[in-house]
């Protein structure tokens, strides 16, 4: 009777030892189960490490708010409140740029001032933002 010793277990390693007794068939399910257990890891892992860019990401995306809107840039610290406004009118006016460069500058104008002027504007204006826009001087 002869007896086969096992090889040693290395300790880093998660496949289970072999020998050359092993049928294929087992190892090759030996190795999908490793295999999967690695593609699970790696997936658990990246989706770890988008942290709290995907948190904000996700907060952005319940609220509907894109990462370029212009309230995402204001939360981001990016631009302040006024900043906003004017981010606001130019989104507002962008279907308007066939217009002569004066007359978009003087639509423009003007939303930007009803939008600091008007209070129900106001209202919304902080409503969104969490902060009042400044009074016109």
């Amino acid at each position: 009777m002869t007896i086969q010793r096992k090889p040693p277990v290395d300790p880093s390693s998660n496949l289970p030892p072999t020998t050359g007794d092993v049928a294929p068939s087992e190892a090759k399910r030996a190795f999908s189960e490793h295999l999967d257990a690695a593609k699970e890891k790696s997936a658990t892992e990246r989706t770890a490490n988008l942290g709290a860019t995907s948190a904000a990401a996700s907060a952005n995306q319940a609220e509907g708010v894109s990462a370029a809107s212009p309230l995402a840039r204001l939360r981001r610290g990016e631009i302040d409140v006024s900043g906003y406004a004017d981010a606001k009118v130019d989104e507002a006016t962008q279907h308007l740029q066939h217009l002569p460069a004066s007359e978009l500058s003087s639509i423009r104008e003007m939303l930007r001032d009803k939008l600091m002027s008007d209070p129900e504007l106001r209202e919304l204006v902080t409503q969104a933002t969490g902060k009042a826009p400044p009074e016109l001087e």
